[in-house]
């Protein structure tokens, strides 16, 4: 897939909104040539979306008509119908894009201008306003609207008939971060939901969720007496996050899931070590992102924003450090995210009920955690989640360490955040790491390899 917004705007709606949607329908004013910077091509590209562009410059409108499919009008867009007067200016780097009407250039726009043009004219254009653009095209409905026009955005939402005509998300210009535009969107039900570098402002609908971008993988296992309470805990801490996220539960041993669960279920006859259950659910994952959570274990309140920042930087695997708890109640009790130097570190194990933090942030213990989150499309190069050693007796302990290993040495880039991302639950007489020997799996490991298929 190819996209041409000029900071990623195309590709973070389709992402975060779009995903999958095909035959939407869009509005592009100030669509210029209809590729250099669009923030709708790629829809009707990829998606097979229809819609409108608009544009008043006559050169860039011939070049636009020629190359989009959507319907394309050559006028200037603000609050009345009529005749204007457009600043057309020639400058480099395709900066016609900076061309408005006169009427609405902020000064500072026209000093920016001046300091950058070769040369400019005054050429006069048609106006009309959206309202009469949508009722001309029979668009009562529109999935995504892009308004970059260089000074008459304000106007032409303002002379908007929002009643009449269902618009879902925005991006808007505002390069000097005129804060009526935000008031004014806010009267009429619509939240900014991010800042793109350079000018545009997203606004979304308040009743309009973001699609989640990572799945939440959690086992279930039948033989614990407390599960369906903390299942209970495990929901309500998911449902905290500042990200949406979906999420999938895997019971084994034929075990009946409560009847408010929610997320995906899978069950399974067979009793499951905590990896097969983990295969299972990731045949389920349709994000981008993966992440593990145990079912006693909670996550800060930003930890899914915080670990998906770092995978959109680059990582493909990320973990972080974890305070660490003595009871259920206090594991429950999170915060947000915080430096991990907050919190001292004591390197006895298991721990004694001293306040101290994992070390895995840090790499003070060689780990990166409890619960990482990774790219999913990992799992298409090197295949399921470490469960089985060579002769086919299962990994109980060690997975997580041989699925970091292969990662690395697959030269994936793997990360440590340095903060406290989360709440673990130190309990070791029921925590499988200690009932399992790691050194007499690592030994194993050596002797017969990991089966991957």
């Amino acid at each position: 897939m190819q996209f041409y917004s000029q900071f990623g705007q195309d590709q973070f709606l389709f992402e975060r909104f779009f995903y999958g949607k095909r035959d939407g329908i869009f509005v592009d004013i100030g669509a210029y040539d209809g590729k250099t910077f669009s923030n709708t091509l790629f829809f009707e590209q990829s998606l097979g979306w229809t819609g409108l562009c608009v544009e008043p410059l006559p050169g860039e409108f011939e070049k636009l008509r020629r190359f989009r499919t959507a319907a394309c009008a050559n006028t200037c867009v603000s609050d009345y119908n009529g005749i204007g007067d457009l600043l057309d200016v020639d400058v480099t780097n395709d900066a016609r894009m900076l061309s408005g009407l006169i009427e609405n250039n902020d000064p500072r726009h026209v000093e920016h201008i001046d300091r950058v043009l070769i040369q400019k004219r005054v050429i006069r254009v048609p106006v009309t306003t959206l309202t009469n653009l949508l009722q001309i095209h029979n668009l009562t409905r529109v999935d995504y609207c892009s308004i970059h026009t260089e000074g008459s955005e304000l106007k032409i939402l303002m002379s908007l008939d929002f009643e009449q005509y269902d618009i879902s998300l925005f991006t808007i210009g505002n390069s000097y971060r005129d804060g009526r535009i935000r008031d004014f969107m806010a009267q009429k039900g619509f939240e900014l939901a991010v800042e793109f570098h350079g000018s545009d402002q997203l606004y979304k609908k308040k009743s309009l969720k973001m699609l989640p971008r990572t799945t939440v993988i959690c086992a279930v296992w039948h033989g614990d007496p407390d599960r369906f309470d903390l299942l209970e805990g495990h929901m309500a801490n998911l449902d905290r996050q500042t990200r949406p996220i979906d999420r999938v539960y895997v019971f084994d041993g034929g075990d009946t899931p409560p009847h408010y669960l929610e997320g995906h279920v899978m069950i399974a006859s067979d009793r499951l070590s905590i990896y097969q259950a983990w295969n299972l659910a990731l045949s389920m994952v349709q994000t981008p992102y993966v992440m593990n959570l145990n079912l006693d274990d909670r996550l800060a309140m930003d930890a899914v924003d915080v670990m998906e920042r770092a995978l959109d930087a680059g990582s493909d695997l990320v973990g972080g450090d974890w305070k660490i708890c003595y009871t259920q109640e206090d594991t429950d009790a999170v915060t947000s995210s915080f430096p991990a130097s907050e919190l001292p570190f004591v390197p006895a194990w298991p721990p004694a009920g001293d306040p101290t933090r994992l070390g895995s942030g840090t790499g003070l213990r060689g780990t990166f955690g409890p619960a990482c989150m990774w790219r999913t499309h990992l799992h298409q190069a090197l295949g399921r989640y470490p469960y089985q050693f060579g002769d086919g007796t299962s990994i109980r302990v060690i997975g997580d360490a041989v699925w970091w290993h292969l990662l690395a040495q697959n030269k994936k880039k793997l990360q440590r955040i340095p903060g406290i991302i989360g709440n673990y639950y130190s309990h070791p007489k029921n925590q499988a790491e200690f009932r399992n020997s790691a050194t007499e799996e690592e030994q194993r490991l050596k002797v017969c390899g990991i089966r991957l298929l």
